[in-house]
C-alpha cells in the first residue's frame, strides 16, 4: 500500500484511492517530511486530514469520525499528541443492581469491584452518610466484611474527589437525590459507574428518582431475596413498623424481604403464620432457619 493509503487508511476505499492517484506527485515529500520531522506521525495524520478537509469537502465520507474530531481539535489549537485521549478514549457505562433488602445486592456491588480492582482499574465505593449503624467509614456486608467507603448525602459534593477513578461504585442509590444527573455525568465522561439501590419502597411504589437511571444504563438486574415468611422468591420489602416515612433506617428489625403474597398480609397475620408452621416438626425446622436468616440478616441493607 502507498503511503497515502497508509495516511489515509481511515477513509473509505473509493476516496482514498482517489486522493492516492491526487496527491502521488507529493508522496515523495511527505515520505521525507514524516522521516526527518519531528512531529509524531499522529500529528502529521492530523494535519494531513485537516489540509483535505479544507480542500476537499468530499472527505466528509470518512469512517473513522474520531479521527476527524481530532482533526478539529488541531485546527483549533489543541493538543492531540496524547494517543490516548484520541484513539484510547475510555467508553462509560452504568449498571444498576436493584432488589429488595436482603437480596444481596451490596454483595454484588463489592464484588464487581473487586473484579476491576483485579483489572488495574482504580475504584472508589460511596457510601450514605447517614447509614453508620455496623460502620461509619466503610461499606457492610451481611456477612460483617467492611469495604472503605467515600461518605456523602449528595453525590456532587465529592466530585472532585472521585473524578481520578475509572470506577465508581454507589451503595444505597435510592437515597441520593442527584444520582441520576451525577451517574449520567460520570458515564460520560468516560467511567464505569455502579449503582445498587432498593427499585421500590415498602409501599411497592417507586423509590425517589432511582427508576429513572433505567434508560440511561447499559445494564440493569434486579436480585431476589428469600421470603423471611413463607420462603418463596421475595421481590419486595415488607416494614414491619406503623411508621410512614419513607427514609427510615433499619435492618430486619423493622423490615423483611417477602413475596407478592406475603405483602399483602399485616405483620401480625405474618407472624401468626410462622407461629402456625412451627407447630410441626418441619416446620420447627423452618423456623429455626427463618431465626437463623434473620441473624444473618442482622447486618444488611440500609432500610426503607
Amino acid at each position: 500500500m502507498t503511503y497515502w493509503g497508509l495516511c489515509f487508511g481511515g477513509l473509505c476505499e473509493p476516496v482514498w484511492r482517489q486522493l492516492t492517484a491526487e496527491f502521488s506527485e507529493i508522496s515523495a515529500a511527505c515520505f521525507q517530511l514524516l522521516v526527518f520531522s519531528s512531529k509524531s506521525w499522529l500529528t502529521l495524520r492530523l494535519e494531513l486530514y485537516s489540509y483535505l478537509l479544507s480542500k476537499h469537502p468530499h472527505i466528509l465520507q470518512v469512517k473513522s469520525r474520531m479521527m476527524l474530531g481530532a482533526a478539529a481539535m488541531l485546527e483549533n489549537g489543541q493538543d492531540v499528541c496524547n494517543v490516548d485521549l484520541v484513539t484510547k478514549r475510555r467508553k462509560g457505562q452504568i449498571q444498576v443492581i436493584f432488589g429488595p433488602m436482603f437480596s444481596g445486592k451490596t454483595t454484588e456491588l463489592v464484588r464487581r469491584i473487586q473484579r476491576y480492582k483485579l483489572a488495574k482499574q482504580s475504584c472508589v465505593l460511596i457510601k450514605y452518610a447517614r447509614d453508620n449503624r455496623y460502620d461509619k467509614d466503610g461499606i457492610a456486608t451481611h456477612d460483617r466484611h467492611v469495604t472503605a467507603a467515600v461518605a456523602t448525602t449528595k453525590l456532587y459534593n465529592i466530585k472532585d474527589a472521585v473524578m481520578p477513578s475509572q470506577v465508581i461504585g454507589i451503595d444505597e442509590g435510592q437515597f441520593f437525590p442527584d444520582v441520576v444527573p451525577f451517574c449520567d455525568e460520570m458515564a460520560n465522561q468516560g467511567k464505569t459507574v455502579i449503582v445498587a439501590a432498593l427499585d421500590g419502597t415498602f409501599q411497592k411504589k417507586g423509590f425517589g428518582d432511582i427508576l429513572n437511571l433505567v434508560p440511561l444504563a447499559e445494564s440493569v438486574i434486579k436480585l431476589q431475596a428469600v421470603c423471611m415468611s413463607c420462603y418463596n422468591q421475595a421481590s419486595y420489602t415488607k416494614r414491619l413498623g406503623q411508621e410512614t416515612k419513607v427514609e427510615v433506617i433499619g435492618g430486619c428489625e423493622k423490615y423483611m424481604a417477602v413475596c407478592r403474597d406475603c405483602h399483602q398480609l399485616s405483620p401480625s397475620k405474618i407472624v401468626q403464620k410462622e407461629l402456625v408452621a412451627s407447630e410441626t416438626p418441619a416446620g420447627r425446622d423452618r423456623q429455626t432457619g427463618n431465626s437463623m436468616c434473620r441473624q444473618l440478616f442482622q447486618s444488611g441493607d440500609q432500610g426503607i
